[in-house]
């Protein structure tokens, strides 16, 4: 037994009223498709060939703004892809990127949000995407659900969405890397050397950042020696020399000296190249005064504050040994994301998503994603935390005897099993109420993700109870009394056993505890799909905002974005998303059209789809 996805009960659309909106979406006066009929259509032409179907829908000219006069005689599979490429005029860009920073995205929100025509335009697509997967096997289903979504989410891409994807700055100054200047006299002048957008290179004091000499390629040359470049007028010695931080920096600043100014996402990973130099530029102006260009933290901010987030996305990719993100500076991560923090998570969990091809348990107990949730649910669930701990707290002051040892007689396994197993359970149960609402539409996000996704099957019904206690619940209540680890260890468990539909297992437990699981265990099974719904389900739309950095918190943003700024660098990237695939907005689309189609119910036999 375990939660298992089915299909969502649709309303039997107005046919007549869909038929007319979409006539006047597509510009003509007498309906081109024809629903019921068109879905039917459809259906054929994805089972003749699905591969096919997915490609010609996904790469169809999405420029044309008018449909062809000879609609009617194209062939069947152009006139479906024209009809998909009509779902780009539904939504306007500026309304469904406010839309998807909201924390619930339910096909119940859309209707409330949006016209009514939009409301039917959108519905539509969800009768297609829901249509075509119960027409097809289980097998099938698995296969491309995934793949569907994601073409509708394509064709929802607004006509004006240029920048949907963009990752726009705009920098006054694209590399900065501290320096010395060698004179022929072998004297050294510290100085900053730095990259502008007008394309030249000029060097600046390190205190008052007056220009000390400008780099033109018409007339110096420069020769690299390792770390340092020598500059060269035209004579057989240097005019002077630059000594750099590292090897890399002068391979750099030569590298674009002598070819084209980065221009485009160019500019921010030739920036991030930057990180690198500065990073260790203490040890490198050692003894020497300096201030900081302030380019360097304005670039960040930029680069930050950008539509993808893709350095604080890529932060959180990095394994936590090479991350400066922990448990002390996690809401300086997530003040860093802002608004965005939902379309933010929906993206992670994406990236998540491909762990499970291994088997691999999405959002690990030790994944960045669980530690940075984790402080969020300090910042905004106290009420919670502070429920669920005083439940804890009573449970374990009032029965401290019954978990001090493995070995238990029956009427101890009796004890245990009365007063401290069932207590704990229940308070864990009932706390849920108390549970912020952006909490749990993480956690709902990553149910539906993984359900779609229809690999490693029983993973989430697993997987969000044992977040829920591990990284959520019992830290916090550990963190309090040390002491209460041994509560915790003896409990842990036993309640884990529950959410696994297990019971104490005689390699694991005390034998006389394994007697009891008739008695005291099993019943509890028929509890466990409620508690899941109610972990997952959002009732309102709390609307997380930007959480405010605390004040005693100091960060140094190049040390802290070193790690992601060089890896993200090594990448040699062509544009934003060649390796954060998607935008958050993409994403979120993919998730909202996902929640619109799937709903989720108790299941004795796996995925069922009704």
């Amino acid at each position: 037994m375990y939660i298992a996805r089915k299909f969502r009960k649709l309303d039997e659309p107005d046919y007549e009223e869909m038929n007319s909106i979409w006539a006047e979406t597509m510009k003509v006066q007498e309906p081109l498709v024809v629903f019921p009929d068109f879905f039917d259509t459809i259906i054929e032409s994805f089972k003749e060939d699905s591969e096919i179907f997915i490609y010609t829908c996904e790469h169809f000219n999405k420029s044309e703004n008018i449909v062809p006069a000879e609609f009617n005689e194209l062939p069947t599979l152009t006139k479906i892809a024209t009809f998909v490429s009509c779902f780009k005029n539904i939504f306007t860009l500026d309304e469904l990127h406010t839309f998807l920073l909201d924390l619930n995205i339910s096909l119940e929100r859309i209707k409330q949000r949006f016209t009514h025509k939009q409301y039917i335009q959108y519905i539509t697509i969800i009768h297609i995407y829901s249509r075509i997967l119960q027409s097809i096997g289980e097998y099938e289903v698995t296969k491309y659900s995934f793949p569907l979504s994601k073409m509708f989410t394509q064709a929802l891409i607004p006509q004006d969405s240029k920048i949907f994807t963009s990752f726009t700055v705009n920098f006054e100054t694209i590399y900065i890397s501290p320096c010395f200047i060698i004179d022929k006299e072998k004297n050294k002048t510290p100085a900053f050397i730095k990259l502008l957008s007008d394309g030249t290179f000029r060097i600046f004091d390190v205190v008052e950042a007056n220009v000390i000499n400008i780099l033109n390629p018409s007339k110096y040359t420069v020769i690299q020696d390792d770390c340092i470049l020598e500059i060269f007028l035209g004579g057989i010695t240097p005019e002077f020399s630059i000594e750099f931080p590292n090897k890399r920096a002068a391979e750099i600043v030569l590298g674009i000296y002598i070819s084209d100014t980065p221009i485009g996402f160019n500019h921010v990973t030739t920036f991030l190249s930057s990180i690198s130099s500065l990073n260790n530029i203490e040890k490198f102006f050692k003894n020497v005064q300096y201030v900081l260009p302030p380019e360097v933290n304005s670039n960040l901010d930029q680069i930050i504050s950008s539509n993808g987030c893709q350095l604080l996305f890529y932060a959180m990719l990095l394994p936590p040994e090479e991350t400066k993100i922990s448990d002390k500076n996690a809401l300086f991560f997530v003040s860093l994301i802002g608004n965005k923090i939902y379309p933010f998570y929906r993206c992670i969990i994406e990236n998540n998503l491909e762990e499970l091809q291994s088997n691999n348990i999405i959002l690990r107990q030790n994944s960045l994603l669980t530690t940075v949730t984790s402080c969020l649910l300090k910042e905004i669930g106290k009420t919670f935390l502070a429920n669920i701990v005083l439940k804890l707290n009573a449970i374990v002051n009032n029965t401290s005897a019954n978990f001090q040892s493995n070995d238990m007689d029956m009427e101890q396994a009796i004890s245990f099993a009365q007063n401290v197993f069932h207590p704990t359970f229940n308070a864990i149960v009932n706390s849920v109420s108390y549970l912020p609402n952006p909490i749990k539409s993480i956690l709902r996000c990553f149910f539906i993700r993984a359900l779609n996704h229809c690999v490693n099957e029983v993973g989430p019904i697993i997987v969000i109870p044992n977040l829920f206690l591990l990284r959520f619940v019992f830290p916090e209540f550990t963190a309090q009394n040390k002491e209460n680890m041994k509560f915790i260890s003896k409990i842990s468990q036993s309640i884990m056993n529950v959410f696994y539909f297990h019971g104490w297992e005689a390699d694991r437990s005390p034998p006389e505890l394994v007697k009891l699981n008739e008695k005291y265990v099993y019943p509890l099974f028929a509890s466990i799909p409620k508690f899941i719904q109610d972990l997952i389900t959002v009732s309102d739309n709390d609307l997380l905002g930007p959480i405010p950095c605390p004040g005693d918190i100091k960060i140094n943003l190049i040390d802290y974005f070193s790690p992601a700024a060089e890896r993200f660098t090594s990448l040699n990237l062509e544009s934003a998303n060649s390796y954060v695939q998607d935008s958050f907005d993409l994403v979120s689309i993919t998730q909202m059209i996902e929640e619109s189609t799937f709903d989720i119910h108790e299941s004795c036999e796996g995925v069922v789809f009704e």
